[in-house]
């Protein structure tokens, strides 16, 4: 009987030990950006969210914020409104990780008349809603803008100058797709994401 108690002792001290050392944390992932970002939900091919969202444990949680434009996805930050039944906010404070990738379907967009008034205005929402952000959390990668996006190769440059240009001042990271076209992104940034040193 002594024997029988020694084991069990023994057995249980050991299945505590192994629940100690184990990581039993939930990992929070917010991704933020436009329709493109969304994949699947808004009609294009898998993008990195429906791909990183398989690889993750089913305990993690996962909200992807997408909207129409940066001034949007700013707004609704500022406004502090509800995603998932809970305010933006919040998840912005809990997440271990956030991506930033907007401007795809925004650039994109035909009837939009790009010029330097349009970049200047895109790039100051942009940086605002960086900052918005950054005050919550720093935990932070920007993804930049690929090759073939519809503007100028001028522009584009100085879209992604001003990136690099966050990423330093902030101390973010930065995926970086400037010399991709758009179908090839998206297996660059998931390769990239599942390369960071997160837990789960």
């Amino acid at each position: 009987m002594k024997k029988l108690i020694s084991i069990i002792l023994i057995s249980s001290l050991f299945i505590y030990f192994i629940y100690m050392i184990t990581d039993h944390s939930k990992l929070n992932i917010l991704s933020i950006g436009d329709l493109y970002s969304d994949g699947y939900n808004h009609g294009y091919y898998p993008s990195y969210n429906d791909y990183f969202k398989d690889y993750l444990k089913q305990y993690d949680n996962y909200d992807i914020l997408a909207l129409n434009s940066t001034l949007e996805l700013l707004d609704f930050i500022k406004d502090n409104n509800e995603l998932n039944n809970r305010r933006i906010k919040k998840i912005i404070n809990d997440s271990n990780l956030i991506i930033i990738n907007t401007g795809i379907s925004e650039l994109n967009k035909l009837d939009n008349v790009i010029n330097s008034t349009y970049v200047n205005n895109y790039l100051n929402n942009y940086e605002q809603l960086i900052n918005s952000v950054y005050k919550l959390n720093s935990n932070i990668i920007v993804v930049n803008i690929p090759s073939d996006v519809r503007i100028s190769s001028k522009y584009r440059l100085i879209i992604n100058d001003y990136y690099d240009g966050l990423v330093t001042k902030y101390k973010l990271k930065l995926i970086d797709v400037r010399d991709e076209p758009t179908k090839n992104i998206n297996i660059i940034i998931y390769q990239a994401l599942i390369g960071q040193k997160l837990t789960s």
